[in-house]
């Protein structure tokens, strides 16, 4: 009976890896100025294969969302834009109208920095199927951390000496005759 077990889930662990491997991902970082950076997530799918898109609506397949574990220091800025080459089509399965990209993803979460130090632990979400198969929603991880956000340079001019003006005072002659 241990043999069936095992055998049985190997088959099934395999059976999803392989499945798994129609859609792959990347994240990579882009830092736009000192208190922008943004994430990029670039997929791969086999073809037949759809990364649907963020633009789903209720009851349809999963859509492309980018959610948050931990965020010190930063702040999103915007939603979870998509790249171009998305397509639309009447899905017979879902019974709607879906949005997808085939063979390949582009998804951009642009974060703001709003201090020194800076953590974010995120992941994409993102569904993706094709005519016979759907992946369970996936996720990708990611992560951003460091110390060289804007407030750096704004806690350097603080501690800068300020010199007070003085006021401005106009001379008068005292000895001058009324």
């Amino acid at each position: 009976m241990k043999k069936f077990v095992y055998t049985t889930l190997l088959l099934f662990l395999v059976a999803v890896s392989a499945v798994q491997a129609q859609v792959s991902f990347n994240v990579s970082y882009k830092r736009v100025n000192a208190t922008t950076v943004d994430i990029v997530f670039t997929g791969k799918a086999d073809a037949g294969w759809h990364i649907y898109s963020t633009q789903i609506g209720e009851g349809g397949p999963t859509p492309a969302s980018f959610g948050i574990d931990l965020i010190k220091g930063a702040k999103l800025k915007g939603k979870l834009k998509e790249g171009p080459g998305v397509k639309t089509m009447q899905d017979p399965i879902f019974e709607m109208p879906v949005s997808y990209f085939e063979n390949s993803a582009t998804f951009t979460q642009r974060v703001e920095l709003t201090e020194k130090d800076y953590e974010l632990k995120g992941y994409l979400k993102f569904g993706a199927c094709n005519d016979e198969n759907c992946l369970p929603p996936t996720s990708i991880d990611c992560k951003l951390k460091g110390s060289d956000g804007p407030a750096a340079a704004v806690k350097e001019k603080e501690a800068e000496p300020q010199q007070e003006a003085a006021p401005a005072v106009a001379a008068v002659d005292s000895t001058a005759a009324p």
